[in-house]
Formats: structure tokens, C-alpha cells, sequence
């Protein structure tokens, strides 16, 4: 089901792509921008409450783990909403311009650079506004650290333009500050160089096949759940809703959490690998999606 939401989210995506792929590259730019930093306008608009119009502002701009029934047998269970990540992905096609092989490097890294500051810039403004840009405000804790957790508490479903600031931002900066490393035979002289190259190498692997290790990523995590869960013989319940199961007394350390999050990576290393030399190999037309 999960997978089936975020083909359903990055088909409208492409649906809208492909309206505009034809036009000038600004256009494109343009109306990504405006519903990257405008969607959160509908936050403050009341709309009509018939069903029609309901389930599709579901699909379209909410999606909040909201279930839809489809007669009394069926139910769709949405949780992307289409329109804020298809401002992103039109926005991901005007920077993949930067990376065309007549790109001046040093252009692409200012841009990355100065995009990635005032997205961290403009999230830490509209945070401390407490305004525009998320529905949830963060408030004053008990401690500095939670208040702090509060504070980056931003609302990722739907993704909030908080949201998409706090996490593009950074990695735009990072994304910047990594242009450039050689992932080719490294024949470097300092051993940091060596590693540099050897980690973008790695990098390289998974960013090959981006979509591939994300429905794969989530299916593995969702299969060693259910093993733990059935290890620890704790009991499943449904609560009410299609599809969902709950197992309340579950629970591991953050410790590992991040553990798991090692194993699950390290797993689909050599997966990632094989069906990138496959999409090499191949020229179907359905391997371009992943």
C-alpha cells in the first residue's frame, strides 16, 4: 500500500513535469517555487466539506493517513499528498540542470551553496515566527531540550515548507561542499583524499538508484518488525482502520534504532549495486522510473 501512495505521489509529479518539460527552463522554475513556498497558503482557505471535494483535497494536498472507502469492500488508504512533492520534484529538475556535463562547477557550487543557506535561513525564521509555513507551533518546554525538539517539530505530512527547509537546506550545504570529489580510481596521495574518493564511490552506488533502495528500504524495515515483533511474541492488533496493525507494548533503544538503520544500509549495499549494473545493462522503458 505504501508503495502503491508514493507511485500515486510521484506520477502526479511527472504528470505535471511532463506539462511543463517543453516550456523554458524559468517556467518550470517558477511554478515549482510557487507551490514550494506557497502551498502552505491553503492551510488558511475553508473549502467546500462535500465528499467530492473532500477526497480530493485527500489526494491532492493532505493526506494525512487518511482512509477513503471505495464501496463496502475496498478502502484507499492515502498518506502522500501529490501537490508539495510536486513542487520538489519540479525544483529537483531545474537543479538537475547544474549537473549537465557544459556546467561550470564552480556556478553550481554557489548556487548550491547560497540555495542551501537561505533555505536553513528562511526555516529558522518562520520557526521562530511560530507563522507561516507549519500547521503545529512549537512552544516553550520543560528543558532547553525539549523546547529544542519542539522547535524542530516540523510537520513532514504533508511536508511543510518548515519541514523542507530544515531538511533541504543542510543538504544542499553538504551537497556543495562534497561537488566535485573524484569517484574514479583515486590516485591521491593523502589518505584522506583516498577516503573521500572511496566514500563517493560508495555514495555513488546508492544514488544510482535512489527509488529502487527506497521501496526496497521500506520493505526490509517493515519485514524485521514483524520478525521482532514475532520473536518478543508480542501481541497484533488491528485498531479499527484497514491494513493497520499495531503492537503496543513493541519498543527497542535508540541505540538500535540507529543499529538497524547500519544493518538495513549495509544490506542493500550489494542489492543497489546489481540493479544499477542491470539498469546500465538495460534499456527497458519502465528502469528509467527507478
Amino acid at each position: 500500500m505504501i508503495v502503491l501512495e508514493v507511485l500515486w505521489a510521484t506520477g502526479c509529479s511527472l504528470i505535471l513535469l511532463a506539462l511543463l518539460v517543453h516550456t523554458p527552463l524559468w517556467v518550470t522554475a517558477f511554478v515549482g517555487c510557487l507551490i514550494f513556498f506557497g502551498h502552505n497558503l491553503l492551510d488558511y482557505l475553508h473549502f467546500p466539506e462535500t465528499k467530492g471535494a473532500s477526497t480530493a483535497l485527500t489526494f491532492l494536498l493532505t493526506a494525512v493517513g487518511s482512509a477513503i472507502p471505495v464501496g463496502s469492500q475496498h478502502t484507499i488508504v492515502v498518506l502522500y499528498a501529490a501537490l508539495p512533492w510536486a513542487g520538489l520534484a519540479l525544483l529537483g529538475y531545474v537543479f538537475g540542470s547544474l549537473y549537465r556535463p557544459d556546467a561550470d562547477p564552480r556556478r553550481r557550487k554557489r548556487i548550491l551553496l547560497s540555495a542551501g543557506i537561505t533555505l536553513t535561513c528562511l526555516f529558522i525564521a518562520l520557526r521562530w515566527l511560530n507563522g507561516y509555513g507549519n500547521p503545529v507551533p512549537w512552544s516553550v518546554q520543560r528543558n532547553a531540550s525539549h523546547t529544542l525538539l519542539s522547535f524542530l517539530n516540523a510537520t513532514k505530512q504533508p511536508p511543510s515548507l518548515t519541514y523542507l527547509g530544515m531538511t533541504l537546506g543542510p543538504a544542499l550545504i553538504l551537497l556543495s561542499l562534497l561537488d566535485g570529489i573524484n569517484t574514479g580510481v583515486s590516485n591521491a596521495k593523502s589518505w584522506v583524499s583516498s577516503a573521500k574518493t572511496r566514500l563517493a564511490a560508495i555514495c555513488k552506488i546508492y544514488g544510482n538508484v535512489p527509488y529502487f533502495y527506497f521501496i526496497v528500504h521500506l520493505c526490509l524495515i517493515r519485514a524485521i518488525n514483524i520478525v521482532l515483533i514475532l520473536l518478543f511474541h508480542i501481541e497484533m492488533r488491528s485498531n479499527g482502520a484497514p491494513i493497520v496493525w499495531q503492537a503496543p507494548k513493541f519498543g527497542i533503544p535508540l541505540w538500535a534504532v540507529y543499529l538497524t538503520w547500519v544493518l538495513v544500509v549495509t544490506t542493500l549495499y550489494r542489492p543497489s549495486r546489481w540493479f544499477g549494473d542491470y539498469k546500465r545493462a538495460n534499456r527497458q522503458w519502465w528502469l528509467s522510473y527507478l
